[in-house]
C-alpha cells in the first residue's frame, strides 16, 4: 500500500516516522503545490517509483483563506485562493491518481469536505463553504464513474476542528456561540479527530462496500 503524506512540516514528519507506531511502514516526504497539475504528477511518479502503486488516496489539502464576512466584502483573491486550495486541488489530485486505480481496477479515495459545505451559517467564510460543497458533489460524481472499476470514493465532512490556526482565526465570541449551538456543547480538537480515525473506515475492509458515502463527523 502506498499513501501520500502531505503538508507535514519536516520536524513533524521526522518525529512521526521515528515513532514505534510507524516502524512497520516506509514513508517518504514530498513537497508539491497541489493547485498545479504538473507538480502533482511529479509527486505521483516519485511515490510510485519509491513505494509502488497508490492503493489509498486521502485528498486532504485545503483550508480557509478568507475571514468570515459579508459576500460583498470578499475579495476576488480570497475567493480564488479558497476555491483553488480546496476544490481545484482535490480535482487535480484525483485527476492524477484515478487513472492508475482504474487500470488496476481497485483503490480507495477519501476526500475532505466540511460542515461549512453542507449547512449555511451567517458567520461562515463563503468561498470556503462553496469550495467544500463542491467537493461533496465532485466526490459523488467520481464515485459514480469509478464504482464500475471497483474503486471506492467517499467523503468526510467534519465539524469545526479547533486547530491552532482556527483558534487564531475564529474570534473567541464566535467559538463560544458555536459551542452553544452544538448539541453536545463542545467543538472537536485535533487529538479527538486522530483517535477516532474517521478517514480509516472508508478505506478499510470493514468499509469496503461503501462508496459515494459522506461521513458527517462531529466532536
Amino acid at each position: 500500500m502506498s499513501s501520500i503524506m502531505h503538508r507535514l512540516g519536516s520536524a513533524a514528519f521526522a518525529s512521526g516516522t521515528n515513532n514505534a507506531a510507524f516502524s512497520a511502514w516506509k514513508a517518504i516526504q514530498i513537497v508539491a503545490d497541489v493547485t498545479k497539475f504538473d507538480e502533482i504528477e511529479a509527486m505521483r511518479k516519485q511515490v510510485e517509483q519509491e513505494l509502488g502503486p497508490i492503493d489509498i488516496l486521502v485528498a486532504n489539502a485545503g483550508g480557509s483563506f478568507t475571514m468570515p464576512g459579508p459576500l460583498e466584502e470578499t475579495t476576488e483573491e480570497g475567493w480564488h485562493a479558497s476555491v483553488n486550495g480546496n476544490l481545484t486541488a482535490t480535482f487535480l489530485t484525483l485527476k492524477s491518481i484515478l487513472p492508475g486505480m482504474k487500470q488496476r481496477k481497485s483503490g480507495s479515495i477519501v476526500t475532505i469536505s466540511s460542515a461549512a459545505g453542507r449547512k449555511p451559517h451567517p458567520q461562515a467564510p463563503i468561498p470556503y463553504s462553496a469550495a467544500k460543497a463542491g467537493i461533496q458533489i465532485l466526490t459523488q460524481d467520481v464515485a459514480a464513474q469509478a464504482g464500475p472499476y471497483g474503486i471506492r470514493v467517499n467523503c468526510v465532512a467534519p465539524e469545526t476542528i479547533l486547530t491552532e490556526r482556527n483558534r487564531q482565526r475564529i474570534p473567541e465570541a464566535q467559538q463560544m456561540a458555536m459551542v452553544e449551538w452544538h448539541p453536545i456543547c463542545r467543538l472537536a480538537r485535533p487529538r479527538m479527530w486522530r483517535k477516532r480515525r474517521f478517514t480509516s473506515f472508508p478505506t478499510s475492509q470493514r468499509g469496503s462496500p461503501a462508496s459515494s458515502w459522506m461521513l458527517q463527523a462531529g466532536p
